[in-house]
């Protein structure tokens, strides 16, 4: 069984990876400049977003299967299809999430 704490590491690390890539300024901001950075931040920020999703789910169903947890954000995060580069950046973090908690929940 995983519980939602397990996740601080990871979203500590997305978090302070957030705010380096987006050098003090704001996320919309750097949307709107490809130059400054957008793809590693869109990207980031799904990453962030999504560990955060996962936390919550956990936090609050406390005797949920962790994997019916993660199948429930899976399934958000696939239903939500904005076109663009911004989105596919950002749903490739939101990925990076889901497999890295995937990951952790096989090795608990």
């Amino acid at each position: 069984m995983i519980e939602a704490a397990l996740l601080e590491p990871l979203l500590a690390r997305a978090e302070a990876d957030l705010e380096a890539a987006l050098r003090g300024a704001s996320m919309c901001a750097v949307s709107r400049d490809p130059a400054a950075g957008a793809s590693t931040a869109k990207f980031l920020e799904g990453r962030w977003y999504t560990l955060r999703a996962i936390q919550r789910g956990l936090e609050s169903a406390v005797d949920a299967d962790p994997g019916s947890v993660l199948g429930a954000i899976t399934a958000d995060a696939a239903a939500r299809t904005p076109e663009g580069p911004a989105w596919a950046d950002y749903a490739r973090g939101a990925r990076s999430a889901i497999d890295d908690v995937s990951a952790l929940i096989r090795t608990t």
